[in-house]
């Protein structure tokens, strides 16, 4: 990412490139942190895109989208750390890429969508709302039907069932369809309005030129805000010992431990700490699979979750191997305390990200990440980040794990 190209202009941040094909739009607006609100949030996200004010059928918005070249246009829940969100996103094919002026049209049938929803005296449109409730009540029953899928989410709800983090897995499937059903067109207009006024920051990406970004900024006129979050929430950890067992051939072994001292200046440091582990020649695999034979897939799972102040180490293995497993865990934390261990691993770790990091410009997708935790806070500087990578020594590494305690493990077992 060149911080070159970013800019603010009219309260959305603008990163212009002519580089990729791609425009993309994106709108955060903050909400409650309560299930209830979550449920709200995932209602309206599928609704608004399936009918508004002015396109009053899903196919009308299908065919628009084609129209306009395979725009893409989604909303949804998503949150970080302690932070809840409702999210817009739009994905166009740039106007200069195809040689067609159409920017202007497809503005204002983004904003018809998001701006413009299909609330007819207080009233939604019950064909749609019907099928959306009864679609996300079944992913939710599907999903938790897989038994690993399931466990996980369990694990996030016991580790601390008081965290956004467990408030973002839900794991009882009656509990959601009872939240689901209970909520009305006038809760969802109430969401609707205190949630467009409500609006965090945006951006646009892309080759956008100044008239272009007049039409965005006359259609949309959503000012970000200048507040820093802090998206930290480092939660009390449970501890102890648990299990659920399950009709599969397959188990599941989590051991989590806390990050004491974590701060976001370690960040670099534990996302070298996630390559030692969990990459191909990571500890993880190299203990539990090519020396024990113990484990069908195996990982360390901390950058998603160091917010929470948390990682945890996952297996998939056979029931029978759950002792052994448990004491090649506690292998693998010893053998980070043996600094030529730690040194080869340290290096084959800088050597790997480092290669991340040389081709990450190369693929839109990358950029527009960096660009938009550049926008949300929520991730560092990257150059700086890679340059603390590679400033880590072993020692760095040997240190910090005296930080990382074993708090808590939770068996899902196959019985099948």
């Amino acid at each position: 990412m060149d911080k070159n190209n970013i800019f603010k202009e009219n309260g959305l941040y603008y990163y212009n490139t002519d580089e990729f094909a791609t425009v993309k739009l994106c709108f955060k607006f903050r909400i409650g942190r309560d299930i209830r609100e979550l449920v709200k949030a995932r209602i309206l996200s599928c609704y608004l895109v399936r009918t508004s004010k002015n396109y009053k059928s899903y196919k009308e918005i299908k065919d628009k989208l084609k129209y306009f070249y395979g725009m893409y246009i989604d909303a949804e829940q998503t949150f970080f750390g302690s932070e809840n969100f409702f999210t817009f996103n739009v994905n166009m094919v740039s106007p200069r890429v195809i040689g067609e002026d159409y920017m202007k049209d497809a503005i204002k049938f983004v904003r018809d969508i998001l701006l413009e929803p299909n609330f007819t005296n207080g009233k939604l449109d019950s064909e749609v709302i019907s099928q959306v409730k009864k679609e996300l009540i079944a992913s939710k029953e599907r999903s938790l039907s897989n038994p690993s899928v399931f466990r996980e989410r369990l694990l996030l709800n016991k580790i601390n069932p008081n965290s956004n983090l467990a408030l973002n897995h839900i794991v009882d499937a009656s509990e959601f369809k009872e939240v689901v059903e209970s909520i009305t067109d006038a809760d969802l207009i109430e969401f609707y309005n205190n949630t467009l006024s409500n609006f965090y920051r945006g951006y646009v990406f892309g080759d956008v030129n100044s008239e272009e970004r007049n039409v965005i900024s006359s259609s949309f006129s959503f000012k970000s805000s200048d507040e820093i979050i802090d998206y930290s929430e480092f939660i009390d950890i449970c501890e102890g010992e648990d299990s659920i067992e399950h009709d599969t051939k397959q188990s599941d072994l989590y051991v989590v431990y806390k990050l004491n001292n974590y701060s976001l200046d370690k960040i670099h440091l534990y996302k070298v700490l996630a390559s030692m582990l969990s990459t191909g020649n990571g500890l993880c695999h190299k203990v539990l699979r090519s020396e024990l034979g113990l484990v069908y897939s195996s990982g360390a799972f901390i950058n998603k979750y160091r917010m929470f102040g948390f990682l945890y180490l996952g297996a998939n293995i056979s029931g029978e191997n759950k002792d052994k497993c448990l004491d090649g865990i506690d292998e693998i934390f010893k053998r980070l305390k043996d600094k030529k261990q730690v040194s080869e691993l340290l290096q084959y770790a800088k050597d790997k990200l480092n290669q991340e990091y040389y081709f990450s410009g190369e693929d839109v997708n990358n950029v527009v990440g960096d660009f938009s935790c550049y926008v949300f806070g929520t991730y560092p500087d990257k150059e700086e980040l890679y340059k603390k990578i590679n400033e880590l020594s072993s020692d760095d590494i040997i240190s910090e794990v005296d930080n990382i305690v074993k708090k808590y493990v939770f068996f899902g077992r196959g019985v099948k």
